[in-house]
């Protein structure tokens, strides 16, 4: 494992089901980030499924309809062995900024709209898994 960080830009998205009502508070949203993996030049699509234990007011990333380089919400790891499976996070909400950390080291952190007006943390899982773009 690489002990120098690397950075990508990502969206935040809510996670809402098919025809479900347009909620006010939710407590699953995904984050999602473009990256090129260094072994096989390919770019992959990384997906975090967040499934929060705090239901917070509906939010989203300040430029989740860009691209990169445009993303507002930047993340961090060594290597990608970190973006694997089932991984434990904690994190804090408010003040118009998200920021979550996953046990393997992972940092998500950036502007966001439509947050809690006062700081909120939060703890619980969520599930990795990758496509290719």
């Amino acid at each position: 494992m690489s002990d120098v960080a690397q950075l990508t830009r990502y969206v935040i998205a809510l996670i809402r089901p098919e025809g479900a009502p347009n909620q006010t508070v939710y407590s699953k949203y995904r984050i999602e980030g473009t990256l090129d993996n260094p072994e096989t030049g390919i770019k992959e699509i990384w997906t975090f499924n967040v499934n929060s234990d705090v239901a917070v007011p509906r939010f989203w990333s300040v430029s989740a309809d860009k691209k990169p380089p445009e993303r507002t919400v930047l993340g961090t790891y060594t290597d990608m062995s970190q973006f694997a499976g089932f991984d434990r996070f904690s994190g804090a909400i408010g003040d118009s900024k998200f920021y979550l950390r996953t046990d393997r080291g992972v940092v998500f952190k950036g502007d966001i709209v439509g947050d809690p007006t006062e700081g909120q943390s939060f703890t619980s899982a969520g599930t990795w898994f990758k496509s290719q773009s």
